[in-house]
């Protein structure tokens, strides 16, 4: 059984705010129409498709010789 506490304030609403952005969905919400940006890694462009339905962005991505690159399509 957890220890029951009494009288302990609660945080305010600006200091539950959750983790911060990482850089690859700050990128993907920067990009417009018809930009793009190269991931070196496989799981790094995987990680991307639900990140952009997150922020309602479509996305395609293809296979370079220098690692994968993300388009914004709409």
């Amino acid at each position: 059984m957890y220890a029951v506490q009494k009288n302990i304030p609660m945080p305010r609403k600006e200091e539950m705010r959750g983790r911060p952005k990482g850089a690859l969905r700050l990128t993907i919400e920067s990009l417009k129409v018809g930009d793009s940006f190269l991931v070196e890694s496989d799981s790094k462009r995987s990680a991307a498709g639900p990140i952009a339905r997150a922020c309602n962005v479509t996305i395609v991505t293809a296979q370079t010789d220098y690692g994968f690159r993300v388009w914004r399509k709409a």
